[in-house]
């Protein structure tokens, strides 16, 4: 069967190019000269000329867009997923195959609102483009559903169509109806909740941000100028960090987490809607996670780790689920996948693992400390003291957030110093793991270490505390 892109995506690629060169041109004239007095120095005519190059190099750009769309070609079969760009400069052919496939998910932005068409989102069995969306396709809604039914294995081709068949001999009303599946709906977030989750999981780098901001800028505030001065350069910071924080609200409304026989399906978006159906026997890890509010609360939300599967917004793997308390999230884990179920989170460190903690922070925090002394008025002698004293209590919540569970099928990692991660691994996913020691952990018999997965970068690397020898020879014995 041989597909192509929905041909909105040309209009879109030259929209954005144009805009591109646009934004450029004006910076430029308005950083130099200023757009009033370019215009007078160009004239009439000038402008003129420009106007009509202008429209020569879109209607360029839209050419080359076309060609570009009109002789790329996505064929499928029972087999192969085959994307074929025989452009005249450059000719790439793309091959897949459809049982490397890790993920097919849905996303309609609002050019796609617009076309009311969706993008098919693959992503590949690869950790080397675990980062990334590997492949976006535009289709027709109705064509993008039929052809996700058909790389999930829902559709089989076999015996349907021969190759080389077009998309007008073979038009989406003329291909196999895709068969309705049994959906059980897990859990259903309000906008109560949603809102929770955005309020509960600022980061501490953003308030720290917003300390060193805010404060400053009122202490400027005796005169009006003063006012003025303080607080424009504060908007410039807080604005964007606001907006950071708020725009989750849109992204995550009428967030929904479903499955059926073979899939998470986990749907969400005001202005993007997105849909995401990530396959349960290829999952790698469940990772919670507690911001450090959050954390205070009790709340945790999660992420599903997938061979290859890559969120093009956040570089990662999607949220499964929003903020909840461990006692629901841990249900919602158990109607997911219940070979993935676990009752808590480990055994803590041991007493004796504070020590090389403590050390460890102190060596890195010492000179940054004791510097000052000689560079600062003696008034502000309290300023190194109070950084010794937030590495000491790090370092302190560092050693109360490991943890360690080693289950006859699956490890529980415990790790994180304000912003705790709990990875859930099974055993059989677990590609190495690694055990470190030094003087004074070895004094005491202990050792630290990391477990390691196939999936995108910050979940591939899960740490392990400090903990007794014999726990570290456990995870090695089931491991093998």
């Amino acid at each position: 069967m041989e597909l192509r892109n929905h041909y909105s995506k040309f209009i879109v690629d030259t929209l954005k190019t144009v805009w591109a060169f646009i934004f450029i041109a004006v910076v430029n004239i308005s950083g130099s000269k200023g757009i009033s007095e370019a215009a007078d120095e160009i004239g009439a005519t000038g402008g003129i000329l420009i106007g009509l190059g202008a429209l020569l190099i879109a209607a360029l750009i839209m050419l080359i867009n076309f060609l570009r769309w009109r002789r790329t070609k996505i064929i499928i079969d029972e087999d192969e997923l085959i994307i074929d760009r025989d452009f005249k400069i450059n000719k790439k052919v793309t091959t897949i195959r459809l049982s490397s496939i890790a993920t097919v998910n849905l996303q309609q932005g609002i050019p796609d609102h617009i076309f009311n068409t969706y993008r098919v989102q693959l992503d590949i069995n690869s950790s080397v483009t675990a980062e990334d969306t590997d492949f976006n396709l535009i289709f027709d809604k109705e064509t993008a559903e039929k052809v996700k039914a058909i790389l999930v294995g829902d559709i089989r081709l076999k015996g349907q169509y021969e190759h080389g068949e077009t998309i007008e001999e073979v038009p989406a009303e003329e291909m196999p109806a895709v068969p309705t599946k049994q959906k059980e709906l897990i859990y259903q977030f309000t906008d109560g909740q949603v809102l929770r989750h955005c309020l509960l999981s600022v980061s501490l780098t953003v308030i720290l941000i917003l300390i060193g901001t805010v404060i400053p800028a009122v202490f400027a505030f005796r005169d009006a100028a003063s006012a003025a001065l303080g607080i424009f350069p504060a908007l410039v910071i807080i604005v964007p960090l606001f907006w950071s924080q708020i725009s989750p609200l849109i992204n995550y409304y009428g967030f929904k987490i479903e499955r059926d026989e073979e899939h998470a399906i986990v749907s969400y978006g005001l202005i993007t809607r997105r849909q995401y159906n990530l396959p349960l026997d290829k999952t790698n890890a469940i990772v919670l996670y507690q911001p450090l509010i959050a954390r205070i609360f009790g709340f945790y939300y999660g992420d599903i780790v997938t061979v290859g599967m890559g969120d093009q917004e956040n570089n990662g793997t999607p949220i499964f689920c929003l903020l909840l308390k461990k006692d629901e999230i841990f249900e919602i884990v158990r109607r997911l996948d219940p070979s993935m179920q676990v009752n808590g989170f480990g055994e803590s460190s041991p007493k004796s693992a504070l020590i090389p903690i403590i050390i460890k922070y102190m060596f890195i925090t010492l000179p940054a400390a004791v510097a000052p002394f000689f560079f600062i008025p003696a008034k502000f002698f309290w300023a190194p003291v109070l950084v010794l004293a937030f590495m000491a209590f790090a370092a302190y919540l560092s050693y109360r957030t490991k943890a360690l569970a080693v289950l006859d099928d699956k490890l529980v990692i415990s790790s994180g110093v304000f912003r705790k991660k709990i990875a859930i691994i099974p055993n059989k996913k677990v590609q190495t793991v690694e055990k470190r020691s030094g003087p004074v952990s070895r004094r005491f018999g202990i050792s630290h270490g990391k477990a390691c997965v196939l999936g995108p970068m910050r979940y591939r690397e899960n740490y392990i505390g400090y903990f007794d020898n014999r726990r570290f020879d456990g995870v090695f014995e089931k491991i093998v």
